[in-house]
């Protein structure tokens, strides 16, 4: 009986390793599978785009999903894996202009210049424009940088790759015509203190290698950026002219009630509409921004291209946020539906928060009254003054000024 037993527990536990070895082999078959399957989708996606076939045809549907991604996107943008950032374009599937030009950045880079061609004039086809969701497209201006993109890469006889810069020497063809500059971005900035300290968004002074500022004499200096937080989207600029204007700030944004009357005063589309600054009006509609957005306030002040950067004040006179960006149904297909007039300015606090980071003291002036250490203009005990809009307008336009930056 004890040797037939063993024998039955033999056969027994043979069987399982059987059973088990059978399962192992299955799973690492599927794996495999998988992995291969992974593969060739990725090789047939890759050859798709290489020849320029490559179509995005999901709308408003992904925009949530691009939103979520935009910043690694913009990371492998700017560090050249274009491999990776066609493949990541790809899969969100998103159409606009700004994923177009991405693809045909990532083809150009590769050394694919029919096939960034196409996508390209595929962009300035597009009727699904990124500045009808957000309006800083990633720092870029359409369409002029497709059409300038365009041109760089019609100006190349034969596909080339982005490599590190040749050493030996390398004639000069004067026949051929030179790629366009970047364009110039325009927007608006606020002065914080008498320094010359002056605060815009980080999208309007992005790879700007020369910055210029207008004030509201017409008097034209060139600054320097001296601090930025690309996450909060704002930036710090020193002016080496001091001012007699500046805004003071408020912050701790979580004193805005929503309702708050707020109003701006920017330079939106100088090209169209004059040099003059244009003061528009609203109100605070929602204490968070975009995909509740907490670093952001929604208003019902409207704005436009070259608004970014201009300062959010109360009647008190008081800074609450920085104008960033804007939402838009009027690109959207006519079947679909969205609010009109929402746009966002980025809170006071996240301003306070990077003022901070600068060396020395008092480098900006906040609210009178407000329950923090404040500089010497800020100690008084007198009661805010509530000003009426021609008046508020009067003191705030002063205090602005109208950035442009270049790049190479």
């Amino acid at each position: 009986m004890t040797l037939a037993y063993s024998n039955t527990l033999l056969k027994t536990s043979l069987r399982c390793t059987v059973i088990v070895s059978i399962a192992l082999a299955l799973a690492n078959c599927a794996q495999t599978s998988n992995s291969r399957n992974a593969q060739t989708a990725r090789a047939q996606a890759l050859e798709e785009f290489t020849n320029g076939k490559t179509r995005l045809t999901c709308e408003t549907a992904c925009f949530i999903a691009w939103s979520s991604a935009s910043k690694k996107i913009k990371a492998l943008h700017d560090n050249k894996l274009w491999e990776d950032l066609s493949l990541e374009v790809i899969q969100i599937g998103y159409a606009s202009d700004l994923t177009y030009y991405y693809l045909g950045r990532a083809a150009a880079g590769m050394g694919h210049t029919e096939a960034a061609k196409n996508y390209y004039r595929l962009g300035l086809s597009q009727t699904q424009h990124c500045d009808g969701w957000l309006s800083s497209c990633d720092g870029f201006d359409f369409p002029h940088e497709l059409r300038a993109q365009m041109a760089n890469v019609s100006n190349n006889k034969k596909p080339v790759k982005d490599t590190p810069p040749r050493t030996e020497p390398v004639p000069l063809v004067v026949s051929k015509a030179a790629p366009p500059p970047t364009p110039a971005k325009t927007g608006t900035g606020f002065f914080v203190n008498g320094s010359g300290f002056l605060v815009t968004n980080w999208h309007v002074v992005e790879n700007a290698t020369h910055i210029s500022v207008t004030n509201f004499q017409q008097k034209k200096y060139t600054a320097q950026l001296v601090a930025k937080d690309p996450a909060c989207d704002l930036a710090v600029l020193k002016l080496s002219a001091r001012t007699k204007h500046w805004l003071p700030i408020q912050p701790a944004s979580s004193v805005v009630r929503k309702g708050t009357e707020v109003l701006t005063v920017g330079f939106p589309r100088v090209d169209l509409q004059g040099s003059e600054s244009k003061v528009t009006t609203g109100i605070v509609s929602s204490l968070t921004g975009a995909i509740n957005d907490p670093k952001s306030f929604q208003i019902s002040v409207p704005v436009q291209p070259g608004n970014s950067g201009g300062p959010l004040v109360t009647h008190d006179g008081a800074v609450i946020g920085v104008i960033s960006s804007k939402l838009n149904a009027g690109r959207l297909s006519p079947t679909e539906v969205l609010p009109e007039n929402v746009n966002y300015a980025v809170k006071s606090s996240c301003l306070v928060s990077l003022l901070r980071t600068l060396p020395g003291k008092n480098h900006f002036d906040i609210k009178k009254g407000a329950k923090v250490k404040a500089s010497k203009k800020s100690k008084s005990k007198k009661a805010d003054k509530e000003f009426k809009t021609p008046d508020l307008t009067a003191k705030v336009e002063k205090a602005i000024g109208w950035v442009v930056s270049t790049g190479d």
